[in-house]
């Protein structure tokens, strides 16, 4: 039997592409975005070494200061996973400061 990606695969892969989305003008104000939230429905199979389209929509802007994105992943046979991906814009220096301080404990 051919290998399978599993879903958090699909998850990891839409993530990065909704995340390179904005991360030019973001950081060009000195912001970044983390991943916050993810729903999403994985409908058909995907084989390990097949060709993947994957791609993020800019949707909605969130009342917690961020971007809501639907998410799609299509392979030769059609689309394989749907769903919606929010991320929260943060200041990068604030953020990074405080993983600092928990990291040093």
């Amino acid at each position: 039997l051919p290998i399978l990606v599993a879903t958090p695969i699909l998850v990891w892969l839409t993530e990065l592409v909704a995340m390179k989305l904005t991360e030019k003008p973001l950081e060009e104000v000195g912001f970044m975005s983390l991943g916050f939230s993810h729903e999403s429905e994985h409908t058909g199979p995907a084989f390990l070494g097949s060709s993947l389209s994957v791609t993020a929509k800019a949707e909605n802007l969130t009342a917690r200061g961020g971007r809501f994105y639907v998410v799609i992943a299509s392979n030769q046979a059609g689309e394989i996973y749907r769903g919606w991906h929010e991320r929260k814009f943060v200041h990068r220096e604030s953020f990074l400061g405080k993983v600092r301080s928990l990291a040093q404990g």
